[in-house]
């Protein structure tokens, strides 16, 4: 943890996580003899080709089936040729395993690093660190070296006399390349002057500095991250997504139940609806019986109804209207007429006319009595009024 606390031993057996303390950010430390490292040539093309390329690399540098292998590119490496990148491979099963370990605790890392990537190291130089008869040497292009260490150690430091051949070879195939180190920094418990520290500097034929082991250090989001791809995290909105769906169940299960609701109702009304229609449709053929197609029929029921008011001078939505047509044409037959006034009221039309002539009053009270609902009176004066009263 940040206060470089041992949590796993990464060799011994499995301990339980129960007392460990969740943070919102885990990082994991991998043993960095589970990653190899290699270097390869991967040009700039789609991801879906890189990885194909990354396949046939580890295929072809490390002999495995690609299969069985979780490969992340970690970067541009330190060489004169642009295309080289840096590979950190994984054996897929190991770390799936590590991960549902950590899991069943409800620990979820968003990162996972090789132990190589703690050795701080700047630019042009390596870091060596020496953990018993294990030793790792790190480029600053996050390329590292693993190897193994004599058992013959001088004094307390834990630095071997003579520097492990593995690490000698490494350096003169940097060199080969133009891409040596301009010194190497040894990270040990003892920084008192050694006499090791002459003869590693004279057989590796390069600059020993020999500094403190780093106690703990904080990694940067993205170093070296080995979680990508199928082992990618899950996203941060993960947490609140969970957080949210109490809710989210119950405000969707309230709107399926108001659209069955909707449904239910729209069902309801549409199978009165269609018993209406039945209902006026048995009535509009029992009304009349004639008619051939039914398609409205309370519109053809109106227009029926309004085409039988009319052929018996009964009014239909327009009554004044209707009431002074038959009025007018009660006074076109006594052309000696002459109105005086007319008067509105509901349905009842009334006009008043000067009828002197005894014989125009006699023909005029004739006509009235042909037309329904129409009334003739006269007073001493002869004035003639004619009503009309049409029936809704």
């Amino acid at each position: 943890d940040r206060q470089a606390d041992l949590l796993r031993d990464s060799i011994g057996a499995l301990t339980t996580l129960a007392d460990v303390p969740r943070a919102e950010r885990t990082v994991i430390v991998i043993p960095a003899r589970r990653v190899v490292y290699i270097e390869t040539p991967l040009p700039p093309v789609s991801a879906a080709k890189r990885d194909a390329l990354l396949r046939y690399a580890i295929e072809d540098k490390l002999t495995i089936d690609p299969a069985t292998v979780h490969a992340v590119v970690l970067g541009v490496a330190a060489s004169n040729d642009t295309t080289n990148h840096v590979i950190a491979a994984i054996d897929r099963d190991w770390l799936a395993g590590a991960l549902r370990w950590l899991g069943d605790t409800q620990i979820e890392p968003k990162q996972a690093i090789s132990a190589a990537e703690l050795i701080p190291v700047g630019k042009d130089e390596w870091g060596l660190m020496l953990d018993g008869a294990h030793g790792l040497a790190r480029r600053a292009d996050g390329f590292a070296y693993s190897f193994d260490v004599e058992n013959s150690a001088a004094g307390n430091s834990g630095i071997p006399d003579d520097p492990p051949f593995a690490l000698a070879l490494a350096l003169k195939e940097a060199r080969d390349h133009h891409i040596s180190p301009s010194q190497l920094i040894v990270f040990t418990h003892d920084t008192n002057a050694a006499p090791w520290i002459a003869t590693w500097q004279r057989v590796l034929d390069c600059p020993i500095k020999v500094a403190a082991l780093p106690k703990a250090r904080m990694v940067s989001t993205g170093a070296g991250n080995l979680l990508v791809g199928e082992f990618a995290p899950r996203s941060t909105g993960n947490g609140w997504r969970r957080a949210l769906k109490p809710a989210l169940v119950l405000i969707a299960t309230i709107a399926v139940l108001q659209i069955a609701f909707i449904v239910i109702d729209a069902w309801r009304l549409d199978q009165r609806r269609r018993v209406l229609e039945k209902e006026m449709t048995q009535v509009f053929k029992e009304a009349f019986p004639k008619a051939q197609a039914i398609v409205d029929p309370p519109l053809q029921m109106q227009r029926n109804l309004d085409t039988m008011k009319r052929e018996r001078g009964i009014g239909t939505t327009d009554n004044a209207r209707l009431a002074l047509a038959q009025v007018a044409a009660i006074l076109n037959d006594v052309s000696a007429s002459v109105p005086q006034r007319v008067s509105i009221r509901e349905d009842v039309v009334s006009i008043e006319t000067l009828v002197t002539d005894p014989a125009m009053q006699s023909a005029l009270k004739s006509r009235v009595a042909e037309t329904p609902d129409a009334t003739f009176t006269r007073d001493s004066s002869n004035i003639v009024r004619v009503t009309v009263r049409v029936q809704r």
